[in-house]
């Protein structure tokens, strides 16, 4: 028998563990903390976790990886589990042609990014992710959301992932070289991104957001943009902070308020508006939502004295405590309710109110402007049945009336529950986690609010002991290993700032300034200006250091304006980060002059408070 070289017993031996490897990987998906990567795990697709096992086994095997990046909160990203991966037949070819790769966005922020930036040279923006990647992993096809089948002039997903699985077989060294033209592409746009210029003309650059603004601001229902519209919270802190335009926030703000976006049960602002009038809302409600826009009314009811703005940014941060609640003391990141049956949850037919709240439904149906034909458009809802339905909204402002409802507010919103109960999202990351410390602490000391001030000091007791490692290092996400992204140390050094001031708590200065400098030696450029969304030390599975792609509507603020606004907040933060402000302030600039669409709040905001700091 001829005897085996030590090359061919090592092959050997991996191929024969590869089936246990497998099935271990699928097994940790199963029961990983991720419920995005649970409900991938239920599917018939062979799902591994982004480590060595899969890429050994790609290697071992010569089999391209099909990696899927999504979100639990991405409406996109759950259709495609419910209806791609839960086909057999579609799973059946993909566990057979490739290595598949299942990744939670949240978990991995720097991977969803790397990603991104290869589908973005595609025009292809959002998430999910579906790509097709050599066994190096870098990307020779990909898209990023793609229905099951070919629809409506879309290829469909089976179309897409044949023509990867035939390119490969056909010729992979072709498919080799393309991956790495493509990689070295965008390293080589990374690298060529100039240095911002030494005059960012923050002035001139305002006024002529402001003239852009003034252009399409719609006067009749506020906001910026066609539906669907956005709160865009960090775009009307900046507008209040213009004296002479700042009716424009003022109107769009009170309009929000007075909406179906902030709902009129819990108090919790939906996350956008489907119609131009604010009446149809997107019914999931996230923790970086409320508190920004808990930030945004409390700058409102600072500069108008309009007590039905503080009122508002108190609902919004007491419905996070109590209904973001998870049973770790962790805070969730989003409640949903987006399916059939919690969406007709939300419609409430004259008769429903009269049930639910006999002594009160005359004055809730005048509130929140119930009507026995309904209130909604016939076709608001494809689908759904709506004559004699209605979504509640604040038709009139009656704050006493109003607050006279409570308990047949309660009735409603525990009757809303038994219909359908929301969905919780797991833990928030740590960025949020700063965000909202900020705006608990603002709305303590500002509002005079006792429950709020205790939760910004648990909150901030939470953050140093749940959010950082045993070296200091702050984390993605309570219990979990994996990295902090430059976002997430920036929101949280702002959250620490400003709970610092509205506490006097230099221990939390102190603290913030510690993680701000670690996250600019992480992640920080210093010849550009710009955060990397990949570490300094990746590991080798990440082929390149890409910057965040621009945030689309309503997404939270980047690293770049957050870590402005934490040293604009703080001179002493300011002076232990030398001349970061300044860089910051160039780069973010200019990237605001390169921006192909929208208003950039976010940078607005950072500059506006650079230039006029509130420390």
């Amino acid at each position: 028998m001829r005897k085996l070289t030590a090359p061919l017993r090592r092959i050997l031996a991996l191929a024969a563990v590869l089936p246990v490897v497998a099935a271990a990987s699928a097994a940790d998906l199963a029961h990983a903390p991720s419920p995005f990567l649970r409900r991938g795990a239920e599917t018939p697709v062979r799902w591994m976790n982004w480590d060595d096992a899969a890429f050994s086994r790609a290697q071992a095997e010569g089999k391209p990886i099909f990696l899927a990046i999504g979100l639990q909160t991405s409406e996109l990203s759950r259709a495609t589990l419910r209806q791609t991966f839960a086909n057999a037949d579609t799973a059946a070819f993909l566990n057979e042609t490739f290595v598949c790769v299942l990744v939670d966005a949240k978990e991995r922020p720097d991977l969803a990014e790397l990603y991104q930036n290869y589908t973005q040279t595609r025009q292809l923006k959002g998430l999910p992710l579906n790509l097709w990647l050599t066994p190096e992993l870098q990307p020779f096809d990909g898209a990023n959301y793609l229905p099951p089948t070919d629809e409506w002039g879309k290829e469909g997903f089976s179309t897409v992932a044949r023509r990867a699985a035939a390119s490969w077989v056909t010729d992979p060294a072709a498919q080799r070289a393309k991956a790495a033209e493509v990689v070295a592409a965008i390293k080589s746009e990374t690298a060529a991104l100039p240095p911002p210029p030494n005059d960012p003309k923050i002035k001139e650059l305002i006024d002529e957001a402001i003239q852009s603004l003034s252009a399409t601001f719609d006067s009749a229902n506020g906001g910026f943009s066609e539906p669907p519209k956005h709160p865009e919270p960090e775009l009307l802190r900046f507008l209040l902070r213009e004296p002479n335009d700042r009716e424009m926030a003022v109107t769009t703000l009170r309009a929000i308020v007075n909406s179906a976006v902030r709902d009129p049960l819990d108090g919790g602002f939906f996350r956008y508006a489907v119609d131009a009038t604010w009446r149809q809302p997107y019914f999931q409600k996230t923790l970086a939502d409320q508190a920004r826009l808990a930030l945004a009314c409390l700058d409102a009811a600072q500069l108008t004295g309009d007590a039905t703005f503080a009122d508002a940014a108190r609902d919004a941060l007491t419905f996070a405590l109590d209904r973001l609640r998870l049973p770790d003391g962790d805070l969730a990141a989003a409640l949903d309710l987006t399916n059939e049956k919690q969406i007709e949850a939300q419609l409430w037919t004259a008769d429903d109110i009269k049930r639910l709240a006999p002594d009160d439904a005359e004055t809730l149906s005048r509130l929140y402007g119930v009507t026995a034909n309904g209130n909604i458009d016939a076709d608001a809802f494809p689908g759904f049945t709506v004559a004699g339905k209605n979504l509640l909204y604040r038709a009139v402002v009656d704050a006493k009336a109003e607050a006279a409802l409570a308990g047949a507010r309660a009735k409603l919103l525990q009757e809303r529950d038994r219909r359908a109960p929301a969905l919780l999202d797991d833990a928030a990351p740590s960025g949020v986690h700063g965000l909202f410390l900020a705006a608990l602490a603002r709305a303590g000391a500002e509002a005079r609010d006792h429950r709020l001030a205790a939760a910004a000091k648990a909150e901030f007791q939470f953050l140093r002991e749940r959010l950082l490692d045993k070296d200091g290092a702050l984390l993605r996400l309570a219990g979990r290993s994996f990295d902090a992204s430059a976002a997430d140390y920036a929101g949280v050094a702002l959250g620490l700032v400003t709970y610092a001031t509205a506490m006097n708590d230099r221990t939390a200065e102190e603290l913030a300034t510690k993680l701000l400098l670690r996250g600019n030696a992480d992640y920080l450029n210093r010849e550009t200006g710009r955060y990397y969304a990949v570490r300094a030390d990746a590991g080798s599975d990440l082929w390149g250091r890409v910057y965040a792609t621009a945030p689309r509507a309503g997404e939270s603020p980047r690293a770049e304006a957050l870590a402005l606004l934490a040293l604009a907040s703080s001179a002493s933060l300011d002076r232990a980060t030398g001349d970061t402000s300044n860089l910051l302030a160039r780069a973010a600039a200019a990237e605001y002059r390169a921006a192909a669409e929208g208003f950039a709040g976010d940078l607005l905001l950072a500059l506006q408070s650079h230039a006029a700091p509130t420390r």
